[in-house]
């Protein structure tokens, strides 16, 4: 761990993130989201959760526009009727 500093900064000066993912957006993981989103080096590009508020939460933790957040929807659970099948939704 000696100089992860000097290495996260020397990625932030080159416009170049360590990309995190986060599975599970309850408590340690809004706070982990959060404090890596002020670590120059580091950006949350993706998270996982079973509660769409909490995405939602993520949203508002981090500063994101909401138009730009995609949430999955269990395929099972699609319209039959809608000929698209698409399984990515935008939040609203």
């Amino acid at each position: 761990m000696l100089g992860l500093n000097e290495r996260l900064k020397d990625l932030a000066n080159h416009k170049r993130n360590i990309n995190v993912g986060i599975v599970g957006l309850g408590q340690m993981g809004l706070s982990l989201a959060s404090h890596l989103n002020d670590i120059k080096g580091f950006k949350v590009c993706a998270a996982a959760d079973r509660n769409l508020e909490k995405v939602n939460q993520l949203g508002e933790v981090l500063s994101l526009d909401l138009e730009k957040i995609y949430t999955f929807i269990d395929k099972s659970k699609l319209n039959k009727n809608d000929e698209s099948n698409n399984i990515f939704h935008k939040i609203n």
